[in-house]
C-alpha cells in the first residue's frame, strides 16, 4: 500500500500554491507568500483521523485526574521533528518552496508502507515570524511513539542532506512536547528536578494549558485525510 502527501493549502500560500501547480521549479520563481500555516498528512487513503492524530481529550484528563500534575511520559509521547528551512536571500517564498520540496520528495522515497511501516506522520509548514532569516519550518508528528518519530528524524536527516534546492539550507531538529506544553511544566527543563527521578511535573497555568490544547484540537479538522477535488 501506497502513502500520498495531501495538503490543506493556507491562503497565504496561494502564490506557492499556483507556483507548484504550473510546474514552477526554481524558487526564485514563487510570488511573495504571507505569514500563514499549511497543514499535510502522510498516509494511505484508507487512514482516518483516529489513525494519525493525537486523543487530546486524553491528556486533558490525565492532568485533570492527577490534580494539573502532568507524566513526562505523556509530554515525550508528543514531540515532533522540526525541519527549518533558511535561504540565502532571507526571504520567506524560497523557504516555503524548499519545504514543499522537502515534502515532495519525502513522499517519493518513504511512501511504500511495508519497507517504512512507521514514517505516517501529521505536520504543518509555514510560520509566523516576521523575521524571514528564522526560516520557514515544518513540523512533523507520529503517533507511533519514540521509534516512529526516530525512523522519521533519520530519514529527513538523509533526505537533507543530499536534497538540492537552490539557495535553500534545511536543519533537521526534534522539539519537545506538543506545541509550548514543555514551558509550563515547573522542572521540565532543569536537570536537578529530573536528576531525583521525578517524572511528574506540574503545570504551573493549568488555564493556558487547557487553552493550548483547545487551540491544538481546534487545528485537527485543518489536516486533510482525502486529496482535494
Amino acid at each position: 500500500m501506497r502513502r500520498k502527501i495531501i495538503i490543506n493549502w493556507s491562503k497565504a500560500h496561494d502564490r506557492l500554491r499556483e507556483a507548484v501547480e504550473n510546474g514552477v521549479e526554481h524558487p526564485s520563481m514563487v510570488g511573495v507568500t504571507d505569514k500563514g500555516w499549511s497543514y499535510c498528512t502522510f498516509c494511505t487513503s484508507k487512514c482516518g483521523p483516529d489513525d494519525l492524530l493525537y486523543d487530546i481529550d486524553r491528556i486533558q484528563t490525565i492532568a485533570r485526574d492527577n490534580g494539573f500534575y502532568l507524566p513526562g511520559e505523556v509530554v515525550r509521547q508528543h514531540n515532533k521533528v522540526l525541519v527549518v528551512a533558511r535561504s540565502v536571500t532571507h526571504d520567506a517564498s524560497p523557504q516555503l518552496f524548499g519545504l514543499w520540496r522537502f515534502l515532495m520528495e519525502f513522499e517519493k522515497l518513504y511512501n511504500n508502507t511495508e519497507k517504512f511501516p512507521k514514517h505516517s506522520f501529521f505536520g504543518k509548514f509555514g510560520g509566523k515570524f516576521d523575521r524571514s532569516e528564522k526560516g520557514r519550518v515544518l513540523a512533523l508528528y507520529s503517533k507511533g511513539g519514540d521509534d516512529a518519530l526516530m525512523a522519521i528524524y533519520e530519514s529527513c536527516e538523509e533526505l537533507a542532506a543530499k536534497l538540492d534546492v537552490p539557495g535553500v539550507t534545511f536543519e533537521i531538529g526534534v522539539s519537545a512536547g506538543l506545541s509550548a506544553i514543555p514551558r509550563l511544566l515547573a522542572g521540565f527543563d532543569d536537570p536537578e528536578y529530573r536528576a531525583t527521578g521525578a517524572d511528574f511535573y506540574r503545570i504551573n497555568n493549568p488555564a493556558e494549558f487547557e487553552e493550548l490544547l483547545n487551540t491544538a484540537k481546534n487545528d485537527f479538522p485543518k489536516y486533510p485525510f482525502h486529496m482535494p477535488k
